[in-house]
């Protein structure tokens, strides 16, 4: 009787081990999910007080039901949370699907913060470059330009968009500051694009009517009589926009061209 209660001493001991084991590892689970909750609706509220106070307490960031609190952040524009996030190294998931969305969105700080990191500059973001997605947005464009990315980039799939580059959103964002850079990077300023049309630049911006693209891209030697699918010119665009669809702009488009030397 000796020997089993001796015997019987340290199994309580390990059972009462086993028990304490399991309840803190249950507690520490139910904490962590407290916290990466918490952090959660802190995130979607836009506290950023108190997403800095649940980061400081160890909050995971980790995804929840594959969604990561820095997700909700850039994709909604809370720009600070995003940072805080970042900074704290509780960003998580995709990197570069990030990027793409923080230049599509023209968010400097959050770009800037994600190249700091080590993400490249020549991210590819579903067949576009996130310099393309950057063409509307002149700081992102800086920011990617003096990172590397690749200023001749071609969108390859066919279609509407096949040899579309960072030059030709600009050009169809119509953002002139945006161009200005591409342009003093080496862009090609004549480039054809479009399956549907074959335009270059100058027919865009004569269809567009944006007399300031134009004037920048004929500075930069733009050709003047390169024709379209069509056989059409960008004077020809310029005259149809200004007679028949009367579009703003247009009409000085037409006579900017035609002074240039243009032709149909």
């Amino acid at each position: 009787m000796n020997v089993l209660r001796r015997l019987a001493k340290p199994r309580r001991l390990i059972i009462l081990f086993l028990y304490c084991a399991t309840a803190t590892a249950i507690g520490i689970t139910w904490y962590r999910q407290h916290l990466r909750a918490a952090l959660f609706d802190a995130v979607q509220r836009s506290d950023l007080t108190a997403v800095r106070e649940l980061l400081n307490r160890g909050a995971p960031t980790d995804n929840r039901h594959g969604y990561h609190p820095f997700e909700d952040a850039i994709y909604n524009r809370r720009v600070k949370i995003a940072l805080a996030l970042l900074q704290a190294g509780g960003a998580g998931g995709d990197m570069g699907a990030y990027l793409c969305e923080s230049v599509r969105y023209g968010e400097p700080e959050v770009t800037e913060e994600l190249l700091r990191r080590g993400e490249s500059a020549r991210t590819q973001c579903g067949g576009w470059t996130a310099l393309m997605l950057a063409a509307g947005w002149p700081e992102e464009t800086r920011l990617l330009l003096s990172h590397g990315a690749d200023i001749h980039a071609v969108v390859a799939a066919p279609g509407h968009f096949h040899g579309e580059t960072a030059l030709t959103r600009a050009v169809n964002e119509r953002n002139a500051a945006s161009l200005g850079l591409l342009l003093d990077h080496g862009a090609e300023v004549n480039v054809i694009f479009g399956d549907r049309f074959r335009w270059t630049p100058l027919s865009l911006a004569a269809f567009h009517g944006d007399i300031e693209i134009a004037t920048t891209l004929l500075g930069h030697g733009a050709k003047l009589n390169v024709r379209d699918k069509e056989g059409l010119t960008a004077l020809t665009e310029a005259r149809r926009g200004w007679k028949s669809y009367h579009r703003k702009g247009c009409d000085k488009i037409y006579a900017l061209l035609k002074q240039s030397g243009a032709t149909e």
